[in-house]
Parts: C-alpha cells; structure tokens; sequence
C-alpha cells in the first residue's frame, strides 16, 4: 500500500468515526426531546444527518459503514438490540436507495430528494423486520402512516444537509 493510499484509508477511517461519534450525540440529543419522538413511532431522525452526508460526500462503503456504526453503537448504548435489528436494516435500504438514486439521477436530484426517498426506504426496511418478527403481514397495513412520517422527516433532514456546505465528491 503506498503512502497516499494508507492517507487516504487512515482519512477515511477518522472521518467515518467523527461522523458515528457525531451521529450518537445526535441520537442522544433527539432522545431526549420529547417534542422530536412522534407519537405514532417516527421521529426526526436527526442522527441520519450524518448518514446522508456520507452518502453524499463519502461513497456507498463510508456511508455504509457510518450508518450501521451509528445504529450498532447507539442500540448498545440504549439497550435496546431489536433497534439494531429494525435501524440496521432501514440503514441498509436507505443509503443502498440514496447511493444508487444518486449515482443514476447525478445532479438531477438534491440533497432533499435523497433525504425523502432515503426515509421512504428506510420505513420498509424497518417493515420487513416488524414482518420477520412479528410473523404478521398485518404490519404493512402501518407502511402509509410511517411514510408520510419519513417524508416530512426526510424534507427536514435533507433541508438541513442542503444549507451544509458539501465538498463537491458527488
């Protein structure tokens, strides 16, 4: 490995860790608001702010990684494993969605764009696990409620990420 390229690994490496550590506070900050917990299940979800500036600043295995880091971790530190399961899967969608939108649509799609359809994915990645576990398909009937959540969600999210000044990577 050359020297550039260990930079680079090593780079990478930092920013990931800064943007996890960043994504917990984020976690935790919400948490404690009673004002951001909905009372139909959804959330803000200020925590994917760094989710989809990896997304749109990093490439899909930084924001992989920054992603289900933040929910691995955040789940451990709450105590709450089934989190992990529910937020692991709705990170994996989200950003594959986000990743994958981004790439086909390039500069065609905002920041904003890609935060609501990341929220609409993540929603069914959550679903998926309700079914699997619940072993009911009674919990689709719940998919229209939690997507009009994740759009205003994601309107709010993707807003806040636009006003950011991104480095041009896309």
């Amino acid at each position: 490995m050359s020297r550039l390229t260990e930079r680079r690994t090593v780079r990478t490496l930092c920013q990931c860790a800064i943007l996890i550590a960043l994504g917990i506070l984020l976690h935790v900050a919400e948490n404690s608001i009673p004002f951001f917990t909905s009372a139909m299940g959804g959330k803000l979800g200020l925590a994917n702010l760094v989710t989809l500036y990896a997304c749109l600043t990093m490439g899909l295995p930084a924001a992989l990684t920054v992603g289900l880091g933040r929910v691995v971790v955040a789940g451990l530190l709450s105590g709450a494993p089934t989190a992990i399961l529910y937020g692991g899967a709705g990170t994996l969608i989200s950003v594959l969605a986000m990743v994958g939108l981004g790439r086909l649509a390039g500069r065609h799609i905002s920041a904003v764009g890609l935060s609501v359809a990341g929220a609409a994915c993540y929603n069914v990645g959550q679903i998926l696990v309700a079914r699997l576990l619940l072993g009911s398909g009674a919990v689709f009937a719940y998919l229209p409620v939690l997507t009009l959540i994740g759009a205003f969600a994601g309107l709010a999210t993707g807003t806040l990420i636009h006003r950011i000044k991104l480095p041009d990577r896309r």
